[in-house]
């Protein structure tokens, strides 16, 4: 699941117009890729997001995550970003902690997802992607939507 974050524009006349332009642009800035105009990397907050179910298939909401970088041995953001508004759904890596840096989340990593709820703990893992100018992430490889066993624990 795929979350994008851009600035919401100020006057509804122009949103149409903004949006067509910064398609125009972010297409244009594409062909030459991330890597060569690293503003195109800054301007977009993405998220990879998960769902998370009970075996009803109903969402789970208020899990404490860690999220560990396997090849760094760190700690993403956990519970900073962690839950959208009671949804169940989680995000997992964002555009911030993808980059070319040794410690930063690259195309093929893996992600260690710890959840704990009520004394109930589960891990799985996921397979990061990222787009080929290494600026966000693209795709998250796993189980989506992950049920767990939890009981009486979920949305209703």
């Amino acid at each position: 699941m795929t979350v994008y974050l851009l600035a919401p524009t100020i006057k509804e006349g122009f949103q149409f117009g903004i949006i067509v332009a910064f398609a125009f642009v972010l297409g244009a800035y594409s062909l030459i890729g991330c890597s060569d105009v690293e503003t195109v990397c800054q301007d977009i907050l993405k998220f990879e997001a998960v769902e998370i179910v009970n075996e009803d298939g109903k969402a789970v909401s208020s899990i404490e995550l860690e999220i560990i970088h396997k090849r760094t041995g760190g700690e993403l953001h956990g519970d900073e970003l962690g839950e959208v508004y009671d949804t169940g759904i989680y995000n997992i890596v964002t555009s911030g902690e993808v980059g070319r840096d040794e410690e930063d989340v690259r195309d093929g990593d893996v992600l260690e997802v710890r959840g704990v709820k009520d004394g109930m703990e589960f891990t799985e893992t996921y397979e990061v992607r990222v787009d080929s100018g290494g600026c966000h992430p693209q795709e998250l490889i796993g189980p989506d939507p992950l049920t767990i066993e939890f009981e009486g624990d979920s949305e209703e």
